[in-house]
């Protein structure tokens, strides 16, 4: 994989090795390559390194402050007519305007992860709008699993957030784009809370915040290069899965973490302006493939809104 970055002593700290850096000369990448360079790059001096243990990724760039959100950049550049082969990662130590579904507000804080990815899978996918939301809940519940103290503590909150005792750590965006059948990219956006509890106002609807560090109880054991690892091997390896027709393992991963089933909730609408009202209320009895909700006793089915716990 190779590593770009205007920022060699974050880049070393992130990822916690040493790098043999060369300048990059603009003219000399593929068109969507400088495009990404020179968006998250503006105006600096640009560093080249590689790296031989990030199987499946092609490319990482990676920036100690972004002033915009790296996911709606790799939207953009996904739906130019470029052909994109390449699976690529970009990370932001902090920055500003990033956000998540429905373009709510993500506190981004130097030491969490904030990471954005393009994958470009070129081929027939089924299901694939709730397929990457599961695929990217998933791989970060496993990769919370990985910590061994925390294995088993996190659970998925219907649709795409990562909760650790009802509190969100994670929280997932996710995009494509079709060609008549054939998806041609994927773009997945991911806040993870590893160091830092951002500081939010919480109510019925938004949850506390946590991190992986305040849930750990061996502080020494969560690093930030650790937990970025495992989630880059993670991610690519249930990405692979679901390519050779692994929908219904990655569909099982995920109904297995999930955090309603069984539970009593109410979902209400989300309006974008507006108050909120309430669409249903009932114990969740099962989840579809397409990430609807059935409830005991109701003759209805629910794929959209936001969810609320009942006592």
């Amino acid at each position: 994989m190779y590593i770009y970055t205007d920022n060699t002593e974050f880049t070393k700290g992130f990822l916690n090795r040493q790098f043999d850096w060369k300048n990059v000369n603009l003219e000399e990448m593929p068109d969507y390559l400088s495009i990404l360079s020179q968006k998250i790059f503006p105006s600096k001096d640009i560093y080249k390194s590689a790296v031989d243990n990030f199987t499946g990724w092609d490319y990482l760039f990676i920036t100690e402050s972004s002033n915009f959100s790296q996911f709606d950049l790799l939207v953009e550049i996904g739906q130019k007519n470029l052909d994109i082969t390449e699976n690529i990662l970009c990370v932001a130590g902090s920055g500003n305007n990033f956000h998540g579904f429905r373009n709510r507000n993500w506190e981004s804080i130097f030491g969490n992860i904030h990471l954005s990815i393009l994958l470009s899978p070129k081929m027939e996918l089924e299901n694939i709008s709730s397929a990457i939301i599961m695929l990217s809940a998933v791989s970060l519940v496993e990769t919370i699993d990985s910590l061994k103290e925390l294995n088993n503590k996190a659970a998925i909150k219907w649709v795409n957030d990562i909760i650790i005792n009802n509190s969100k750590v994670g929280g997932i965006i996710t995009q494509a784009q079709l060609e008549k059948q054939t998806v041609k990219n994927i773009e997945i956006g991911i806040g993870l809370n590893v160091m830092k509890t951002p500081q939010i106002e919480s109510d019925s609807i938004i949850p506390t915040a946590t991190s992986l560090y305040q849930e750990a109880v061996n502080k020494k054991s969560i690093k930030v290069y650790k937990v970025f690892n495992n989630l880059a091997e993670i991610l690519y390896t249930n990405y692979e899965l679901l390519l050779s027709d692994g929908f219904d393992l990655i569909y099982n991963k995920y109904i297995k973490r999930s955090a309603i089933l069984g539970k009593k909730v109410r979902v209400i609408t989300d309006p974008l302006h507006g108050e909120n009202e309430v669409v249903i209320e009932g114990m969740v009895e099962h989840i579809g493939e397409n990430l609807q909700l059935n409830f005991y006793g109701k003759n209805r089915t629910i794929s959209k809104g936001r969810l609320i716990y009942m006592e």
